[in-house]
């Protein structure tokens, strides 16, 4: 986990740091070889990003400044327990950056924005899952853009324990996971997601929690 402090989600780094941390992500791709993790119940839930190579992901960490705001936690849910439909939740919070948070706010006051995308999954192996993605949103404080759906392929689940999950992707992209917290039921189109953003993201979406 200190090469992904160091990271920062990837965006900057140095090759250096990026091989060492790719070395470590086949290490644990070794071990988790012959793995059913698409069966494994303790998939469904919610994740944090802790590292990405995944450059819309890179490009939106290093360009949030162009509204006024810095990216902040990057959390995906997946819900794979309805046997037929199986969902996906990204969502990026964006935060003020820190010449505007006012004295005495907490974070959840002053969360200015997310950049959210929903879509379904379809397992296809003991490690593979396919995703089509079927809207995305930018909403800020004062305004809200609608996105065209973007965004199809498949990624592996090659390492995953009770912490930590590792995905490869379609495009060869290698994302690191972590798990956050237990999972309420706060409805989000039927995804759960943890209190931690739940919140923020009711307030801004108009969900009520």
């Amino acid at each position: 986990m200190t090469y992904l402090k160091q990271a920062k989600l990837g965006a900057p780094i140095t090759a250096k740091q990026t091989a060492e941390i790719l070395a470590c992500v086949d290490e644990l791709c070794a071990i988790g070889a012959g793995q059913n993790y698409t069966r494994n119940p303790n998939l469904c839930g919610t994740w944090r990003l802790v590292y990405t190579t995944e450059k819309e992901i890179l490009f939106i960490v290093q360009n949030a400044g162009i509204v006024n705001t810095r990216a902040d936690k990057i959390f995906q849910v997946l819900d794979l327990r309805d046997k037929r439909n199986h969902t996906v939740f990204n969502t990026i919070s964006l935060m003020p950056k820190p010449e505007k948070w006012v004295e005495g706010m907490s974070p959840a006051d002053v969360v200015f924005g997310a950049f959210y995308v929903v879509g379904s999954l379809r397992v296809q192996g003991p490690q593979r899952l396919k995703f089509s993605f079927d809207e995305a949103m930018l909403k800020l404080r004062d305004r809200s853009l609608w996105l065209p759906p973007f965004g199809r392929g498949w990624f592996d689940v090659v390492y995953m324990d009770e912490l930590v999950r590792v995905t490869r992707d379609s495009r060869g992209d290698t994302s690191v996971f972590v798990r956050q917290g237990d999972v309420e039921e706060n409805e989000f189109g039927g995804l759960s997601i943890t209190s931690e953003i739940a919140m923020p993201l009711a307030r801004l979406l108009g969900i009520e929690p």
